[in-house]
């Protein structure tokens, strides 16, 4: 069953407004009585298509799935990398399960993406939320200093190549949690004195594995390893 995002609800109909998306809805040639899955502020919907135009797509809604089982809500504090690398990121994060994606401007940051590319930034994360069918449309935030990461999670850490101890010691002790934020550096890593900051905050220093991990494979690590861990 073919998946989709509703902006908006009006009478009862959902609507959506973008043209990228409208486009790829006609690409699928979808039938007119054909269901399809909306989800609506996070809510599923079965619906069937009701109007299509060039400015808007409409759905009829004819029954309300009953909600599963509670997301966990799963942080990605970003060390901001080159372009394309975090358009990769974007894709794959959303793809394992990270709801809020907020980018990092930390020391061996040189990236600083203009406004103009946000748009692009929040199509990568929608067509991705489509494709793997997230229970959630996961936020992309502007990006923020190091020093204004927060550690207000019910588990944080901070990947970390220099950690002295492993993560797959410390996920063995821990119950299932609500929410877990995870800190992974830029190209450049992180220095010590930023590991620093993070500890003095709440985050756990934790290394991933044994080989040093470019910053686009450790999102898709510790993703896949939360999902084993604590969803599936």
């Amino acid at each position: 069953m073919h998946y989709f995002f509703a902006e908006y609800e009006k009478y009862g109909f959902l609507y959506i407004n973008d043209k990228d998306v409208i486009n790829h809805y006609k690409v699928l040639r979808v039938k007119k009585d054909e269901n399809i899955l909306v989800n609506f502020n996070n809510n599923h919907f079965i619906c069937v298509e009701e109007n299509i135009s060039k400015k808007e797509l409409i759905f009829k809604v004819i029954e309300k799935e009953e909600n599963k089982n509670p997301v966990l809500s799963l942080t990605l504090y970003q060390g901001l990398p080159k372009k394309k690398k975090f358009e990769y990121i974007l894709e794959k994060s959303v793809e394992c399960g990270f709801t809020k994606i907020i980018p990092v401007k930390t020391r061996f940051v040189q990236q600083n993406y203009e406004n103009s590319k946000q748009e692009r930034f929040n199509s990568i994360v929608l067509n991705a939320a489509m494709q793997s069918k997230s229970p959630i449309l996961p936020k992309l935030y502007d990006y923020i200093d190091l020093k204004d990461i927060s550690a207000d999670s019910d588990i944080n850490i901070v990947l970390y190549e220099n950690s002295k101890e492993y993560l797959k010691n410390y996920f063995q002790n821990i119950k299932k949690p609500c929410s877990i934020s995870v800190v992974i550096g830029p190209e450049g890593g992180f220095n010590y004195e930023e590991i620093e900051i993070l500890q003095k905050k709440g985050f756990k220093s934790l290394r991933l594995s044994g080989n040093i991990l470019r910053t686009e494979t450790a999102c898709i690590a510790i993703g896949s390893i939360i999902n084993y861990e604590f969803i599936f």
